[in-house]
């Protein structure tokens, strides 16, 4: 094998183009090969290995060293060079072939005469290389004000001339012709016999320009516009009926034509005008812990998830961002916050689960999650997530309400009010302190020294 067809096969394989065959002979190096001129003939070789005119990374399929030449009758001859076609005709260019004959057109006279001939002789219009006249393109069906149609040239129809090449038949010079609401193609005349008013040449009718759908309380009606005394939808049919839609009920069924009003006000979900049911119409994402299943409204509120709604799904994932619930964020200020699983989780919290709050109780058992008691002889605790008011005082001691001070509840021996002493007549301590006293235990006003002292 030579080393330029070695090359040659590496340049394939890497699927070089004319712009990459450079870069890849720098690359591989190989020698970027090309086409070889030597006058029509062309051979694949290194420039090199060439002796004539090279082209670098072309081929030989088309031939880009020769091409069509045109002679003055209008004959091509294929395979010819630019120099040898001098002084015979026209050159085409290089890879040009004779399949189709390109040096020949149709060619119109001024009253749509067609001939087929070399450009250069054409005194009229020259259509284009190749074109024929089958059928004539100088001549085409022209539409009167009326619809009449007769095959005339462009210049000489003073109406809607619909191209060259067009004919007189059942097609030709009709448009939508609206009667009422009903839509037919006709002609201009013939939409006037029939009292229709006619939209132009070329118009249709679908979608209807005659009418539309009419909605109105949820019935659909096909009218004119001007008739219609709710929503209308203009060149809009009324099968299926656009006026309602499916609708998915709480227990999961589907039901058609309801009104979007109707089926909000039974809490269903509307899916839209013109909609239909169909055996999944009412499926949708069931979240429930951060989980995602394909359930019906009822089936997912009936293992206590949450619904995402008739035709969700779980590609992707709608629950992990919707779970929300409290989240305990502990550190140098601790705080209960109601956010999704996701992002209490990315905070380093402590998610208490789907639907928890931290409205009510102390959800997070912090310190400061539980108000002051507005009773003195009260404390509130934190006890299970809930805050929990309990006496202050322990047992035998009895509380003073004005200053939350706990005292004992067995009788004092004397009541001292300042340094005056009263042997006991008061029925317990916190009375004593209720007259003003202060109570003393183990003593007498016979005492020595005065307990009352300081």
């Amino acid at each position: 094998m030579s080393i330029t067809m070695s090359c040659n096969i590496k340049m394939k394989a890497f699927g070089a183009t004319v712009l990459s065959v450079t870069l890849f002979a720098l690359l591989s190096g190989c020698a970027p090969s090309g086409a070889c001129c030597r006058d029509e003939r062309c051979d694949v070789s290194t420039e090199e290995e060439c002796d004539g005119v090279f082209r670098v990374g072309e081929s030989c399929t088309p031939n880009p060293c020769a091409g069509a030449c045109c002679d003055e009758e209008g004959a091509c001859e294929a395979g010819r060079t630019a120099e040898q076609c001098e002084g015979v005709g026209r050159y085409l260019g290089d890879g040009t072939t004779c399949d189709p004959n390109m040096c020949v057109g149709a060619c119109c006279g001024p009253e749509g005469q067609c001939l087929v001939i070399n450009e250069p002789d054409c005194d009229g219009e020259f259509v284009g290389p190749a074109t024929t006249c089958e059928p004539n393109p100088c001549v085409g069906a022209c539409c009167d004000e009326t619809g009449d149609c007769t095959v005339t040239t462009e210049d000489n129809c003073s109406g809607n001339y619909e191209g060259g090449g067009t004919v007189c038949d059942a097609t030709a010079c009709i448009g939508a012709c609206c009667r009422e609401v009903a839509c037919t193609l006709q002609t201009i005349r013939n939409c006037g016999v029939t009292s229709g008013t006619h939209q132009g040449f070329g118009t249709v009718c679908e979608p209807n320009p005659c009418g539309g759908a009419c909605c109105s309380g949820g019935l659909c009606d096909v009218k004119k516009e001007e008739d219609c005394l709710g929503e209308f939808h203009a060149g809009v049919s009324c099968d299926p009926n656009i006026c309602a839609g499916a609708c998915c009920r709480t227990d999961g069924t589907c039901e058609e034509e309801v009104l979007e009003a109707s089926c909000v006000a039974d809490l269903g979900q509307y899916l839209g005008d013109g909609s239909a049911c169909s055996a999944d119409s009412c499926l949708g994402a069931c979240c429930k812990n951060g989980e995602c299943s394909v359930a019906t409204q009822v089936e997912c509120e009936g293992i206590e998830g949450t619904y995402q709604g008739a035709t969700t799904t779980c590609e992707p994932d709608p629950c992990a961002q919707t779970v929300t619930g409290a989240c305990c964020l502990s550190g140098s200020s601790p705080s209960c916050e109601l956010v999704s699983m996701t992002a209490c989780s990315d905070a380093g919290g402590t998610f208490l689960g789907e639907g928890s709050t931290c409205s009510a109780g102390c959800p997070c058992a912090f310190a400061d999650d539980c108000p002051t008691a507005s009773d003195l002889c009260l404390i509130t605790l934190c006890e299970s997530g809930a805050c929990v008011s309990n006496p202050k005082c322990q047992a035998g001691q009895e509380c003073d309400p004005a200053n939350g001070a706990c005292v004992p509840t067995n009788e004092p021996a004397v009541c001292c009010f300042g340094t005056f002493c009263e042997d006991n007549t008061f029925g317990s301590s916190l009375d004593c302190i209720s007259g003003g006293g202060t109570p003393i235990s183990g003593a007498t006003c016979a005492s020595v020294p005065n307990p009352c002292l300081p």
